[in-house]
């Protein structure tokens, strides 16, 4: 029999005999029906995956099964399809059994007089329930995508079984989900569906490929409308299909390829609807019919709204936690590294200042020996200080705590300044294979406002790299001005290089960038973290060009004030002066007095000393005369801000020279603002400290 728009049986008996004198029985009471007879389990399976049924019949007592594993097979693969038992030999009890079990009626196969009405009404009890069924089939959706998101698929394998799930349970033709970008310029999609027929379709007609990632919205497009709305849109007319597919081809295609793409995909209607959480549009699903949707359609895609934004906007943050838990992990196991090399940097550095600081002592040691451990020991001694200053600043950058602090100076003297620091250095390592170039637009000197202690450290760290990585060759540095009054600098040096796949990790935190594995070079990694941090906080720009075995080039770009030019140089009169002058030195710290006065007894200065700022405050309040004022900022009782401030409260023409272990804790302003006339930091840079005193002093002592 010939199945066409019949009523859909499926018989399950063993005996041929009792198929035929039922299907004799049906035909009989003039119902028009379909079906094909099961003999086993097998080959009920087989059928129920073959084809969908109005109903199953079923004998209870069969040789390999019985109704109730035929009722427990049927309800597996769709438990609204209606079954009904029928035996030659059923009891009460198994009756019941069966009612239980999910058949919808049990007859036995001698009375089959009411087989017909009973299928009748088991199909029309079906037809009472389509709609629950089709209800049912959105929460098969739903479930089959939550079974997907928990189970670690993608947001792109998600969206393919959206797109299957719907043909299978709803024959459209076909399904799409979009995410909007952050920029929310445009849509990324996750399953290309049928875009993947537009892109072909386009292609073979324009000759050239496509993006197929996403495409852009304009705020025209019919998808753009829809976004702001937050409305499910039913698409069921050639015009709005042929704008959509316009919008699809703003910017790469030409739109008037429209009308002949619809032609070909023959799409009738398209259902879109936004997926929202937190009322923010996240993305869209698409859904498209070469059939006419109707407002039912537009409705139960409407209802699967909610859920399927939700199974998004999760995936979506399951991506961001684990994009995140990778960063961390990488971010753990770079600062676990940079704990070892931090180790490995101090205890280095102090190794030597310890170890030749006991020998210095010994009797059996020359004057020769003392001067080479005395270098050793300052050497260690700055490298040691830099590394802890590395780590203050790479923790204050972090905590967005680090300030920047502006005072006028000469950017030639400072470069000057960093020339010959390297020069010297060439010359202690008695290194002859490297020369150092400095190159500046004009001899005149320029006063700038910036943050100099900042700048200096900038180009300081990137001249420390070049010579770290530079064997042999050239290091060539310098600055101009450009037309924007922008201060630009360069370092480029012949040494090692980076490798092309490390560049993009050249400002990781704890990075240590070593051009070859096999060679352990000093530092902790964090030097171009810091100029990275540094210049952002500037407004400043780096670019940095390199080739493994070529050398580096490192470009930057910093706004700046450019005051004045004049030719004022570094003063290094101070170094054969006797200056009878007076000096207050307020200082708490023994060792730390006792090395600043060490410094300044060679020039015949009278020393006194205040231990804490009350005690220098009350010094001049007392009337006693000094020429200058060495303020520390950090003692007991009264601070060295508050006492510089109420001593130029008596004398505002003395003096004050404020300085600090703190470098990160004290804002320069705030020391400018209490009085203070110069900052330094400890330990002290001697020549540029004395450089200082020297122009104060030297007046002085000349009346």
């Amino acid at each position: 029999m010939e199945e066409n728009e019949k009523l859909k049986i499926l018989y399950v008996e063993d005996s041929q005999d009792d198929v035929e004198l039922t299907i004799i029985q049906l035909e009989n009471k003039g119902l028009s029906f379909y079906y094909e007879w099961a003999e086993n389990k097998e080959e009920l399976i087989e059928r129920l995956d073959k084809k969908e049924w109005d109903i199953v019949i079923s004998d209870f007592v069969m040789p390999a099964f019985n109704g109730l594993e035929v009722i427990e097979v049927v309800k597996a693969k769709d438990k609204y399809l209606p079954i009904i038992i029928i035996s030659g030999e059923i009891g009460e009890e198994v009756a019941i059994e069966t009612l239980k079990a999910g058949a919808n009626d049990y007859l036995m196969k001698g009375n089959l007089k009411r087989l017909p009405s009973a299928i009748k009404r088991a199909i029309h009890e079906k037809q009472n329930e389509k709609e629950l069924q089709l209800k049912t089939k959105e929460l098969t959706l739903i479930n089959a995508l939550n079974f997907a998101a928990n189970n670690g698929k993608t947001l792109p394998e998600i969206a393919l079984l959206f797109k299957q799930k719907l043909k299978k349970l709803f024959s459209y033709e076909d399904a799409t989900i979009y995410l909007l970008s952050e920029d929310k310029k445009s849509l990324i999609i996750q399953y290309v569906g049928i875009f993947e027929k537009v892109r072909n379709i386009i292609e073979h007609l324009i000759g050239f490929k496509l993006n197929k990632d996403e495409f852009k919205l304009t705020n025209t497009s019919v998808y753009q409308r829809i976004i702001n709305s937050k409305k499910t849109n039913l698409i069921s007319n050639e015009h709005e299909i042929v704008q959509l597919i316009k919008d699809y081809s703003t910017n790469r295609l030409l739109p008037k390829l429209a009308k002949q793409i619809y032609k070909i995909l023959k799409v009738k209607s398209i259902i879109t609807s936004p997926l929202i959480y937190n009322n923010e549009v996240i993305g869209l699903i698409d859904i498209t019919s070469k059939i006419m949707l109707n407002e039912s359609d537009k409705q139960r895609i409407k209802s699967l709204q909610n859920e399927i934004s939700s199974i998004v906007h999760r995936k979506l943050t399951e991506k961001q936690l684990i994009k995140e838990k990778k960063k961390a992990e990488q971010a753990n196991e770079l600062k676990n590294k940079f704990l070892a090399n931090l180790s490995h940097e101090i205890r280095t550095p102090m190794n030597a200042i310890v170890g030749f600081s006991q020998m210095i002592t010994r009797d059996d040691i020359n004057t020769n020996e003392k001067n080479i451990f005395s270098k050793h020991i300052k050497n260690n001694c700055d490298i040691l200080l830099a590394n802890i200053e590395n780590i203050i600043d790479i923790s204050k950058l972090q905590a967005n705590q680090l300030k920047l602090s502006f005072m006028d100076f000469s950017i030639h003297n400072t470069f000057i300044t960093l020339k010959d620091k390297y020069q010297t250095l060439l010359k202690e390592q008695n290194n002859m294979n490297v020369n150092i170039t400095l190159q500046t637009p004009t001899n005149k000197d320029v006063i700038v406002r910036a943050d100099k202690i900042r700048l200096y450290q900038i180009i300081d760290q990137l001249l420390s790299n070049a010579f770290r990585f530079t064997e042999k060759g050239a290091i060539t540095f310098g600055y101009k001005f450009n037309n924007s009054n922008n201060l630009e600098i360069f370092v480029k040096d012949t040494g090692k290089g980076i490798q092309a796949n490390r560049l993009e990790k050249i400002y990781n935190v704890f990075e240590k960038l070593s051009p070859e594995s096999d060679v352990l070079y000093p530092g902790m990694g964090v030097g171009l973290s810091i100029i990275n941090g540094l210049l952002n906080l500037m407004n400043g720009t780096i670019n940095i060009h390199s080739k493994l075995s070529q050398g580096v080039k490192i470009d930057i770009t910093i706004p700046i004030i450019i005051l004045n030019e004049n030719s004022s140089k570094m003063n290094n009169n101070y170094l054969s002066s006797d200056l009878k002058t007076s000096i207050l030195l307020a200082e708490d710290d023994d060792a730390s007095y006792f090395l600043t006065r060490r410094i300044l007894d060679k020039f015949n200065m009278t020393i006194m000393r205040a231990r804490n700022g009350q005690e220098a405050f009350d010094y001049i309040k007392n009337g006693n005369k000094v020429d200058l004022i060495l303020m520390d900022l950090r003692m007991p009782v009264l601070d060295g801000l508050a006492a510089t401030k109420k001593i130029k409260q008596i004398n505002n023409s003395l003096p004050v020279f404020a300085y600090s272990a703190y470098c990160n804790d004290i804002d320069i302003n705030a020391v400018k603002n209490a009085g203070c006339n110069e900052y330094f930091l400890k330990p002290l840079k001697v020549e540029e400290f004395m450089n200082k005193l020297y122009n104060y002093l030297k007046p002085i002592a000349n009346e």
